[in-house]
């Protein structure tokens, strides 16, 4: 089993994110029960870009971890904030969304950049 959310400027997106440089429906992430995560770009204007090492590598889709690095055409953020906003858009699921292993997004104390949106009202959340 996984989970889908797509990332992107609307606000229908899952994990909408308010920023010029980011398409309307930019990339999905998909969390397998397991915890691994798969970033697929959208075929976006501005692509989606991995660090690979120094270097910015755009992807057509891509494992990540917390760790990872990630562009949305200029906009950077990280996995665990990706992570952390997937946990708070389905609370109930945390155990399915987090990595073995893994940091727990909640102790990070730098606030997620991404927007959530109550799936129930549409009322923009965190």
């Amino acid at each position: 089993a996984y989970r889908t959310f797509l990332i992107g400027r609307s606000p229908n997106c899952e994990l909408e994110i308010r920023h010029g440089h980011v398409s309307r429906e930019h990339a999905e992430l998909i969390i397998a029960e397991s915890g691994e995560m798969l970033l697929v770009d959208r075929i976006s204007d501005n692509q989606t870009f991995v660090l690979k090492g120094e270097a910015w590598a755009p992807i057509r889709q891509s494992i990540i971890d917390d760790r990872s690095r990630i562009r949305f055409g200029s906009f950077e953020t990280s996995g665990a904030d990706l992570r952390r906003a997937a946990i708070a858009e389905h609370p109930g699921d945390e155990k399915t969304l987090r990595m073995a292993g893994a940091r727990d997004p909640a102790d990070e104390a730098v606030p997620s950049p991404i927007r959530r949106r109550d799936p129930a009202t549409g009322q923009i959340i965190g």
